[in-house]
């Protein structure tokens, strides 16, 4: 990283060279240079297809590819590199890519990267670069100054004094080499008049040619645009002055250069192929010669210097003249006409030329054309595309052609990131007022087109804005309730498509107005679907929408708190995705089927022994539907079936009332097929996306206790054992690679489950082993940030699992005391409930509610030692003991139902640690309001919780209690 100029590109080309000649793979790629390497998206496509080159594979990539998928087809074609040798992967000038998300995630970059390939990348310093290895290019010392000269001198074969060597240092500018170089290359250029000075000087020959070259050093500006334009114009000088001074602006305004062709025809009868060879040939270290033969600046810093005192209107307005005379055919048009009208804004022109595109069948010209749209917009806004579209509209000879490529080509070459699709979505803001203002003089069938379309990409363009969603889906909606013929079921399907698309677009908000309006665009869509021939159409037609429409309507209702109709929902929502999964049996029908099965478990589990028995038969179907899916999948499919595996393990616990041998494996089983597919989905799609679904995982195993429980099944140690030699430290040690906070605490979480397998498998000394390991090494980071001013939210929400006796107690002192020691926890929850005041209250409330609604491990296996516990402690609790007690402490609270862990928004500053409860720091008051718990918070907020576990309650709160009351 450095500032412009610094030798960045010099040095990476040298490391390309050097490289190349040891015989290793390069891949090189410049930033910036070509319409094709502007964005970080297509950077990643040119890998791509290199690597697949070298791994021989085609590279399939299709066109506007998900971000996701790019990248997924980025990590199986990386798999598949050969081992035997190295491959570099060189990638010039970052900050020349457009800014958007992906940038900054420097998708180009893997986060899993085989060990014979290797990254390097330049950048200026605002790049944030901060989790690379890095090395920041500063302005040079004055003795790498002098080497740099040395060696800019040996390589062109001069030398300088050594006191005009001191006058070059001494310019402001000095400290970057581009600066050197064009320095001494105006000493290397000397000419007559230099030498009339020289010769009338009274001091000896080499004291008269430093103190000249002296002389024109302090003559030199002192920053580097300044400079190059300087250096430009006197080489011009001593060869043609007025002939160059044209060739270098004609250069400058181009993008990416001219061929001698050009520089021709734009010259005319001042052309002079010998002043052209000279000029380059003085200058040639500042040229680079394209494939195309497009003479270009080597530097952007020398374009930029020129064009500090070029008529770029005049200069640009000359080169659309003559590019206007080339054929369509001429490669040079193909890239450059569309993107020097934009710049001039001659409006009339680009309509005419993008008329001819739309009109043509050659495919590759208007993806030529949309690509330089593409470039000129993410570099400059949508200002030029906006007033060509206002031109069309106010000359209507040009509007089939405009609105074919709006809508057509050009959101082909967006990615659907926050900050491009803001940009798609100014320019179709305008598209519908041209569409408006034009709107009767086309034939119905456009209009329908025309509308349809701009409505789809409008919708797939704003999932970062929920206003516009709805702009266009109510656009799309009147148009169709007025249009559409509601006796043809394909008219009548499209209509309903944009019903649902509606509802969707309001379904998520908190609003009740804003869902009341979604409910009365349901009642409509009801109207639609009251006829079953048109709903049997839809099967037939495999209509994702309609097999999503009533667990969306299901979400609706939830949000209105009105029970009986999401629950309606959601059974309709079942029996729909029952039959079109019978018609078509595709994965996609099959995974929605898997939902619904989710969503019914989710319904019942909790309210009764006879529903979670239902819940259990639901979650089992969800679990098997997984079982016939395929292995891979995005990230929300994983997320589903990870839950589903481990929600199983969890009812089976619950709904079984003595575990045979059979039982445990299958809870086993569950268990592990559970954490595999979490280890997957984090390995592929990163950490964070599964960190609640392994704090399931573990939260079911430690409230379980599973490995005091299974420890003796041979069997079920057998299976972990198979597992744990998979995890090994290979997990512990990926997650060193980026020291963040996420990655620390999934680092100890993923530590911390091998450690309890380990416990299962009766190897007490290597969990103890790992655990202090993983430790030793989260304690220190969390030290550094601790004590430092980073003011990092997600560091800090993070605080207390870094606070090492925190941790050891809720890890090794738990699990390790605990496990293995062959009887109940009585001991251990004889002294959590010591914590607690005695009060009047009568044992049996808490020995009675235990074993039968929680089914915690020693009380159900022996109530009797857990009565005695509580005995021991000499005390008795009850549920009205809890909420007396919260009332006034206002501190701690978990609540669990079997295994779901509700955390508060980060906004109430809440932390969460593994002894299990919930620290809430703004509570004002809480009060006991039906069935829910009322949280009055500091900043006036609500939040109810449903008080549908009090034993749980209590159990957290002892929990948290003890956890702040240590000594």
């Amino acid at each position: 990283a450095g500032d412009s100029g610094s030798g960045k590109s010099t040095l990476l080309s040298y490391l390309a060279m050097a490289l190349k000649k040891e015989g290793h793979h390069v891949l090189p790629i410049a930033c910036g240079l070509t319409p094709e390497a502007t964005d970080a998206y297509h950077i990643t496509e040119m890998i791509i297809a290199d690597l697949c080159l070298l791994a021989r594979e085609k590279s399939d990539l299709a066109e506007s590819m998900p971000v996701s998928e790019l990248l997924q087809k980025y990590r199986d074609v990386l798999a598949k590199v050969p081992a035997e040798g190295n491959v570099y992967v060189l990638i010039d000038a970052v900050d020349q890519l457009f800014p958007d998300e992906n940038r900054s995630k420097m998708i180009f970059i893997p986060k899993k990267i085989p060990a014979n390939v290797k990254f390097f990348i330049t950048c200026t310093k605002d790049i944030k670069t901060d989790y690379l290895s890095s090395l920041v290019l500063e302005d040079m010392s004055k003795q790498d100054q002098l080497r740099v000269i040395d060696g800019y001198l040996d390589h062109i074969r001069k030398e300088l004094h050594g006191s005009v060597k001191q006058g070059i240092m001494h310019n402001p500018s000095a400290g970057l080499p581009l600066s050197i170089s064009l320095m001494v290359q105006r000493l290397c250029i000397m000419n007559v008049t230099d030498f009339d000075v020289i010769n009338s000087s009274t001091l000896e020959p080499n004291a008269a040619i430093a103190e000249r070259q002296i002389t024109l050093i302090n003559e030199m500006p002192a920053d580097l645009p300044s400079l190059s334009e300087y250096v430009f114009e006197e080489v011009g000088r001593r060869i043609n002055r007025l002939f160059c001074e044209k060739v270098r602006k004609y250069l400058a305004v181009s993008r990416f250069g001219l061929r001698v062709s050009d520089l021709i025809a734009l010259c005319k009868r001042n052309w002079s192929t010998l002043d052209f060879a000279h000029y380059i040939n003085y200058l040639n270290t500042d040229f680079i010669v394209r494939s195309d033969g497009r003479y270009d600046f080597m530097h952007k810093s020398l374009r930029e210097g020129i064009l500090q005192n070029t008529d770029f209107a005049k200069y640009n307005d000359e080169i659309c003249a003559y590019l206007g005379t080339l054929s369509k055919e001429d490669p040079l048009k193909r890239c450059e006409y569309v993107w020097h009208l934009l710049k001039a804004r001659k409006y009339e022109d680009l309509a005419v030329f993008v008329k001819e595109c739309s009109q043509s069948k050659d495919s590759e010209l208007a993806r030529s054309v949309a690509e330089n749209f593409h470039y000129q917009i993410i570099r400059e806004g949508t200002e030029a595309t906006i007033g060509l579209i206002s031109y069309v509209q106010e000359n209507d000879q040009y509007k089939y052609g405009l609105l074919n490529f709006v809508l057509y080509e050009l959101p082909n070459h967006f990615e659907e990131n926050k900050e491009q699709s803001e940009l798609v979505c100014e320019i179709l803001d305008k598209t519908y007022e041209l569409l408006q203002a034009k709107f009767d003089s086309l034939p119905e069938t456009h209009q329908r087109a025309y509308i349809m379309k701009l409505c789809k990409v409008a919708v797939r363009f704003t999932p970062h804005s929920i206003p516009l969603k709805r702009k266009y889906t109510k656009i799309q909606l009147d148009y169709c309730r007025e249009k559409m013929d509601r006796a043809d079921f394909k008219d009548r399907e499209i209509l309903f498509n944009t019903y649902y698309q509606a509802i969707w677009a309001l379904k998520n908000d908190s609003d009740k107005r804003v869902l009341s309006e979604a409910l009365k665009l349901a009642d409509e869509c009801d109207e639609l679907l009251a006829d079953e021939e048109f709903c049997d159409y839809l099967i037939e037609q495999n209509n994702t929408l309609y097999s999503n429409y009533y667990g969306s309507m299901g979400e609706v209702y939830m949000r209105m708190d009105d029970d009986k109709k999401w629950k309606e929902m959601y059974r309709r929502d079942l029996a729909l995705r029952e039959k079109m999964y019978e018609k078509n049996p595709v994965p996609a029908n099959r995974l929605l089927l898997a939902g619904s099965y989710m969503n019914m478990y989710n319904l019942h589990k909790g309210r009764s022994a006879g529903d979670n028995r239902k819940a259990f038969e639901y979650i089992a179907k969800a679990a098997e539907t997984f079982d016939m899916m395929s292995v891979g999948g995005d990230s929300e499919y994983l997320n589903w079936k990870v839950r589903a595996y481990n929600d199983y393990a969890q009812m089976k616990m619950l709904t079984t009332e003595s575990l045979t041998h059979e039982d445990r494996l299958d809870v086993t089983r569950r268990l592990l097929d559970s954490f595999s597919v979490c280890r997957m989905g984090y390995r592929k799609y990163g950490l964070s996306s599964f960190l609640t679904e392994f704090f399931h995982i573990k939260d079911f195993v430690y409230r379980n206790n599973l490995p005091e429980r299974f420890r003796d099944d041979e069997e079920c140690r057998k299976l972990f054992n198979e597992k744990v030699s998979e995890w090994t430290n290979e997990d512990v040690v990926a997650l060193k690679q980026k020291q963040t906070a996420v990655n620390y605490r999934l680092r100890y979480e993923t530590a911390e489950l091998m450690a309890m397998s380990f416990l299962i498998i009766k190897q007490n000394e290597k969990a103890e082993t790992l655990i202090n390991q993983v430790l030793d090494e989260i304690e220190p980071a969390w030290r550094q940030y601790h004590y430092s001013e980073l003011k990092d939210p997600v560091w800090n929400s993070y605080r207390e699992l870094f606070e090492a006796a925190s941790l050891k107690k809720n890890v090794y002192d738990r699990l390790h005391e605990n496990a293995g020691k062959g009887g109940s926890d009585a001991a251990f929850y004889s002294q959590l409930l010591k914590t607690l005041k005695a009060s009047d209250q009568s044992v049996a409330d808490v020995a009675e509610a235990l074993p039968n609604k929680n089914r915690l491990v020693f009380a159900k296996d022996d109530p009797e030692t857990v009565k005695q516990a509580i005995k021991n402690a000499g005390m008795g609790l009850s549920v009205k003991d809890v909420i007396a007690w919260l009332d006034t402490t206002k501190k701690s609270l978990f609540k669990t139902v079997y295994g779901s862990v509700f955390i508060l928004p980060k906004a109430f500053d809440t932390t969460y640690d593994y002894a299990g409860h919930l620290e809430y720091k703004n509570i004002q008051e809480v009060q006991l309001v039906k069935k829910q718990l009322i949280f009055r918070m500091k900043n006036g907020k609500q939040i109810p919780i449903d008080y549908d576990d009090p034993d749980g309650i209590i159990r957290g709160i002892v929990a948290g209690y003890q956890e702040k009351h240590k000594d």
